[in-house]
């Protein structure tokens, strides 16, 4: 049910974006699995503004971290004992509806143009899909195994950022493109699909890429 009221949610929020519509940012950037483990980290957020100072944010992102876990056991591996390592790779799929406070949206640059520098803080909410995959080598005692698992559940972030204006401030044409800079937290609880209970979800992010205005 939570999901498919988020569907409708998002779809009809694009749906206004001809009417409201500010700017779409594309993010790459870093975050981490159980805090310690960092991997790749993109999302994209569709702007629907206002007024200067609020915007409402949907957002798809998406998480891949892949390492490998020492097991404290010992294997044979072509003859030469090794320390057994299961390979993981978890994948993440987060839609968030986020709130966009401009604190300092009234300033301006230097003749009514853009200000050179726009910190925001974004809070949001929304629903996590995560996918898990563990995969323990061939050995010359057991074949290669691999083990899947799925959980989805809410989740929920804060992030803090800036956009940094390109062009003159004002004075001459200023670029339709700002950078953007933005770092923060992502939790939640998914549960598990084939119900053998939920997994705490925490990703630290930091993200760099650019805000094109529609």
């Amino acid at each position: 049910m939570k999901r498919n009221v988020m569907t409708i949610a998002l779809a009809a929020m694009l749906s206004t974006g001809a009417v409201f519509a500010d700017s779409i940012d594309g993010k790459i950037g870093t975050s981490t699995v159980h805090k310690t483990k960092f991997g790749f980290d993109a999302a994209i957020d569709y702007n629907l503004e206002l007024d200067p100072f609020f915007s409402i944010a949907p957002q798809f992102g998406f998480q891949w971290v892949s390492f490998d876990e020492k097991t404290g056991e010992s294997v044979v591996i072509s003859g030469i004992t090794v320390d057994k390592e299961i390979a993981q790779d978890w994948y993440t799929f987060p839609l968030m509806i986020q709130a966009k406070i401009f604190p300092m949206a009234g300033m301006t640059g230097g003749l009514g143009g853009k200000p050179p520098v726009s910190p925001y803080l974004a809070i949001g909410g929304g629903w996590t899909w995560m996918f898990y995959e563990a995969t323990t080598p061939k050995t010359d005692a057991s074949a290669e195994v691999t083990s899947r698992e799925a959980f989805s559940g809410f989740a929920y972030q804060a992030l803090i950022g800036s956009k940094f204006a390109l062009g003159s401030g004002g004075l001459g044409p200023q670029s339709a493109v700002d950078l953007v800079l933005e770092a923060g937290y992502r939790g939640g609880k998914p549960e598990s699909h084939e119900n053998t209970g939920n997994i705490k979800s925490d990703a630290w992010i930091i993200r760099a890429g650019v805000s094109y205005t529609l």
